[in-house]
């Protein structure tokens, strides 16, 4: 009776411990896309992040620890932008690359001599470094959990994941000229960014999601046992209407990378892990012939979602929109690759430390290409 009980207990530790990972999860995906503009939803993230991580392997019971390789990754991440805020005496700093005009500038009120990191601008290096603390709390929580909890991680992506979606549709919705359901004063106006503030991250975070569903619905998981009643072939189809919902989503950011990504690399990962999870399954099982009234109602709905994503695009003029985007003419990015690639060399091979990227172009930048974006 007592094992009976140790057992209860420990799984219900081990669902909170899981549950903990996912609120992690989700509110990093929810509050973690502002950037440096937004340093108030970036805190609270780490805060949390720290808040649970503490709490969680206060209660992680003994030998239930992190995996070395997680610790190891964490730290081979982190140990880079503590390596750059580490000062240095002037004599090695000196040394340093594409430091004459901080010399110059620390003569003016005499502070040549003193001690300096390699990072130009510690601040943004410190930034970086407590920007890491959200997924290495998520890295080492979930590898401590059973992999039968680690799988609400992933379905924790997918729900939160649609809720973005669907929040990016109604900012789409709502013009470019609205503010509506945007979480950010400074954000992509127009485009579907969810609760970001850059379509870029919205593309990555839509990635990951479609990458996510097909393999959840198509394997071993909650998401799964949903929709194992639905007829195989239908059930693929089911999840590629879904799938192709999420790739019109990730056009609809406007994101060029974010859709080359999609397309190129998400979608053959997810078609290839669908084909092998077919498969298997048809060694397994026996075709069936007919389908079942829910499998009918669930064709209905997929068709149904198609054509309101149809009327959708084609109302907001969106998929013209997103062909612009490929329009490479006047595209500034060629100029500032040229100026990155100089600001690379004046401080290679050390560089200048994570955050670094913003004041070194911008004292590089050539001025005939300056304009009011940023």
């Amino acid at each position: 009776m007592s094992r009976d009980r140790g057992t209860i207990t420990e799984r219900a530790l081990r669902s909170r411990l899981a549950i903990a990972a996912c609120v992690l999860i989700a509110v990093a995906i929810v509050f973690g896309g502002g950037g440096a503009p937004a340093p108030l939803t970036g805190l609270l993230v780490q805060l949390t992040a720290a808040v649970e991580g503490i709490v969680f392997f206060l209660q992680l019971p003994t030998g239930k620890r992190p995996p070395r390789m997680a610790w190891v990754l964490v730290a081979l991440t982190a140990a880079i932008p503590v390596l750059y805020l580490i000062p240095l005496p002037p004599a090695i700093w000196h040394m340093l690359p594409g430091r004459q005009s901080q010399i110059d500038a620390l003569t003016l009120v005499g502070l040549e001599e003193s001690w300096r990191p390699v990072a130009l601008s510690p601040a943004r290096t410190l930034a970086s470094l407590l920007s890491l603390l959200p997924p290495a709390m998520v890295l080492l929580m979930v590898s401590s959990l059973p992999p039968e909890k680690r799988v609400y991680g992933g379905v924790t992506i997918v729900v939160i994941g649609m809720i973005s979606l669907l929040v990016g549709v109604a900012q789409v919705a709502a013009g470019s000229g609205s503010d509506a359901f945007r979480l950010y004063a400074e954000s992509n106006s127009g485009w579907l960014v969810g609760f970001q503030a850059n379509r870029n991250a919205q593309a990555d975070v839509l990635t990951i999601l479609l990458v996510s569903w097909v393999a959840f619905a198509m394997g071993r998981s909650p998401i799964a046992r949903r929709i194992e009643g639905i007829e195989p072939p239908l059930r693929a189809w089911f999840v590629g209407i879904v799938a192709f919902v999420i790739l019109v989503a990730v056009a609809m950011t406007g994101s060029r990378a974010g859709l080359a990504i999609a397309l190129l690399v998400a979608l053959i990962l997810a078609v290839t892990a669908a084909a092998r999870r077919r498969s298997g399954m048809s060694r397994k099982t026996t075709a069936r012939s007919g389908f079942s009234v829910r499998g009918r109602v669930m064709a209905l709905a997929g068709v149904g979602v198609l054509a309101i994503v149809a009327a959708f695009t084609s109302t907001l003029g969106g998929l013209s929109r997103v062909a612009d985007r490929f329009d490479f003419a006047g595209e500034q990015r060629f100029n500032i690759w040229a100026d990155s690639w100089f600001a690379i060399g004046q401080v290679w091979p050390w560089g200048g430390g994570q955050g670094s990227f913003v004041p070194l172009l911008i004292a590089v930048e050539r001025l005939e290409f300056v304009d009011r974006t940023r």
